[in-house]
């Protein structure tokens, strides 16, 4: 949702934006599939289609901003912080891109990315081999920790990230250091 319009994707290769009343505002075709929400910021609507192409649509006609392409198929939501868009593709590669003009700012690999997630001015990407990875917004590697968790989803509490694995949440502080872990279905809060 970007003020008054939500935009979604479908399965016929479309963005569609409608107003919060349901009607239709604009749709665009996308090249291919697109597997990840699209990513609001800046008066923008950034999709990232299975053929590896990032599309910045204008969030309030749909006209084409920008075009910028990773090497490989893409399926997991970009991020953004500050000015910067950091999306993955299924090879591992992470793209940092300007938001405004589609440049790209800098590119790194590692392994497959499961989530990506944006805090202050740092981008945390977790990986298919339980690697999480923070990056600052100029692609300086702030710290990496290894988890035995390799799918779930990735978020921010404050300047906690939390790993949301199959078995366990991990908390991990603005040091890349685990601050908790624990367990489904245990009672994380304190006893007394």
């Amino acid at each position: 949702v970007l003020g008054d319009t939500v935009v979604l994707t479908t399965a016929s290769k479309r963005v569609v934006a409608y107003s919060l009343d349901g009607v239709r505002r604009w749709s665009f075709t996308t090249p291919d599939l697109t597997m990840s929400a699209p990513v609001m910021a800046d008066g923008l609507v950034v999709v990232h289609d299975l053929g590896g192409q990032l599309t910045a649509l204008d969030a309030h006609d749909g006209t084409v901003k920008w075009r910028a392409s990773t090497t490989t198929d893409a399926d997991v939501t970009p991020a953004v912080a500050g000015n910067v868009l950091l999306a993955t593709d299924r090879s591992g590669n992470r793209s940092a891109i300007d938001i405004a003009t589609g440049r790209r700012l800098w590119s790194r690999s590692g392994e497959p990315a499961v989530a990506v997630a944006s805090h202050g001015s740092q981008f945390v990407v977790f990986d298919d081999s339980g690697n999480v990875t923070s990056y600052g917004l100029d692609g300086t590697e702030r710290w990496t920790l290894h988890t035995d968790e390799t799918d779930g989803r990735l978020s921010f509490a404050g300047d906690t990230a939390l790993v949301f694995g199959s078995a366990k949440v991990v908390a991990i502080g603005d040091d890349g250091k685990v601050v908790s872990t624990t367990p489904f279905g245990v009672d994380a809060a304190p006893s007394g």
